[in-house]
């Protein structure tokens, strides 16, 4: 009897550990997770390019901002 218990739950350790399940219902598959693309790392000219664009926005926004302000004056 002692022998037939330890075999049981030595049965039921192994399962905990590898994660079986007695339940009557399948579980669901997990949902996928987007896959994240990594960039590589940016190189100096890519670096300058960067930041040449965002220096022309600021001024086309500077520039906007001024004509906004010239026009109510001109009228």
């Amino acid at each position: 009897m002692k022998r037939i218990l330890s075999i049981l739950i030595a049965l039921l350790f192994v399962c905990s550990l590898t994660s079986y399940s007695f339940a009557a219902e399948q579980s669901e598959p997990a949902a996928e997770q987007p896959k994240v693309e990594e960039k590589a790392p940016a190189t100096d000219e890519e670096k300058v390019k960067e930041v040449k664009q965002e220096v022309q926005q600021e001024v086309q926004k500077i520039e906007a901002g001024q004509q906004a302000e010239q026009a109510p004056a001109g009228k």
